[in-house]
């Protein structure tokens, strides 16, 4: 490769990354704030940047000049749309006009093409700026740069084919790779972007769960101190949030629980859990017992526990309303052993059925046997008063209650 061409062609491809700064130099606010102003800015810009890469060219032969600005206005396209790249287009190609020469219209043809290429893959592709691959540019340039070459076809042959064997090579190495490198550093600014979105996100929705949710929520230390805890943990456990600064969460951990939260814990610091949850109790500043199921997670930097979060559902109410339907559940039950009744007590939300052994010595067998044959209290009913109990439970589950009375054959 001729480095009388190669050299003047790197040279002119680094004054691309003026591009770069100038993305930069502008603050994101002013370009959200001010955007159609910044749009025409950028392109009027862009348009400079062109212009002077334009005027420190690789000269072939008086008329016919080689330059980067195919790169430029292709990664214009791609990377910032239509209106400052019409400009840029606009600019570059009334200043190529101005040079004249016989590559005159190739020269503003190239412009239009790469411009035009860039907008259109920005249309057409899926995926986000800030995902494109090393495959994908490469792709972009090689299409954008070989249309390029193509437009010297419009010379006579005695000129092209000459031109195209010295100029091919150097175009199709370099201009590609000045491509790649342009794209990589904006796309990292566009995965800068996103990722700063992300955090702001992911910070508005936990600052909004954290402060207004349902769920109390404590971020701890490794030494089980509390280091931030949400008004709704303060509400469940009747402590200010500066009481419970100044405590650890062992010290209001039910004495029951304690253990096997500790143990967990210690586990999760050792590197063997990245979280757990478990049902655990806190005693409350009125020494009430709150129950909750608490979720645990850390965070880790360098394999090392920094901190830990941990959310808590308050089941109180839930666990107490259970405790007192198992309770009543136990009485209706001791006094039913301790009468002359047989029970048959369908649960319908978890489809099970129960019978005391009263109900299984009234039929004649035994409470295993009844409990493995369920058809067999249905066949003990007198073939007379079988519709009637059915009847009788469709009744039931529409809401009328019913009692009626049948033989056992």
């Amino acid at each position: 490769m001729d480095k009388s061409i190669l050299l003047p062609l790197v040279q002119n491809a680094a004054l691309l990354l003026a591009l770069v700064f100038l993305y930069d130099a502008i603050p994101k606010k002013h370009q959200r704030q001010y955007f159609l102003l910044w749009r025409l800015g950028i392109g009027f810009l862009i348009g400079g940047i062109g212009i002077t890469i334009m005027s420190s060219p690789l000269i072939y032969q008086p008329g016919i000049i080689f330059d980067t600005r195919s790169v430029l206005l292709c990664v214009s396209g791609l990377f910032f749309g239509g209106l400052p790249t019409f400009i840029a287009m606009a600019l570059t190609a009334f200043y190529r006009i101005g040079i004249g020469g016989s590559g005159m219209w190739i020269g503003v043809g190239v412009i239009i093409s790469s411009g035009l290429i860039g907008m259109m893959w920005r249309q057409y592709r899926k995926a986000y700026l800030a995902d494109l691959s090393a495959k994908e540019i490469f792709s972009f340039a090689y299409l954008v740069h070989i249309v390029m070459l193509l437009w010297f076809f419009t010379l006579p042959l005695d000129v092209a084919l000459p031109l195209l064997m010295t100029i091919s090579l150097p175009v199709l190495t370099i201009y590609p790779i000045a491509t790649w490198l342009l794209c990589r550093l904006l796309s990292r600014r566009y995965e800068s972007e996103r990722d700063e979105q992300i955090r702001l996100q992911d910070d508005f929705l936990f600052r909004s769960q954290f402060n207004v949710g349902n769920i109390g929520i404590a971020i701890t230390d490794v030494d089980q101190k509390w280091i931030k805890v949400n008004p709704r943990l303060c509400q469940m456990l009747k402590y200010s949030e500066d009481e419970l600064l100044h405590m650890t969460w062992k010290q209001l951990t039910h004495p029951e629980d304690i253990e096997a939260d500790v143990v967990k814990f210690e586990l999760m610091l050792a590197g063997k859990l990245d979280n757990y949850e478990m049902d655990k109790r806190f005693i409350a500043k009125d020494d009430s017992i709150v129950y909750t199921h608490m979720t645990v997670a850390c965070k880790r930097v360098n394999n090392s526990v920094l901190l830990v979060i941990a959310g808590y559902l308050d089941v109180t109410a839930q666990t107490l309303a259970d405790r007192e339907v198992l309770a009543s559940r136990e009485q209706l039950e001791l006094v039913l052993s301790s009468s002359d009744l047989g029970v048959w007590d369908w649960d319908i939300r978890r489809d099970s059925i129960e019978r005391n052994a009263r109900s299984a010595d009234m039929l004649g067998c035994d409470i295993d046997t009844l409990n493995a044959d369920s058809r067999q209290w249905m066949d003990a009913i007198a073939a007379e008063d079988r519709p009637k109990v059915l009847h009788s439970i469709e009744a039931h589950l529409r809401g009328k209650r019913r009692s009626i009375g049948w033989n056992i054959a």
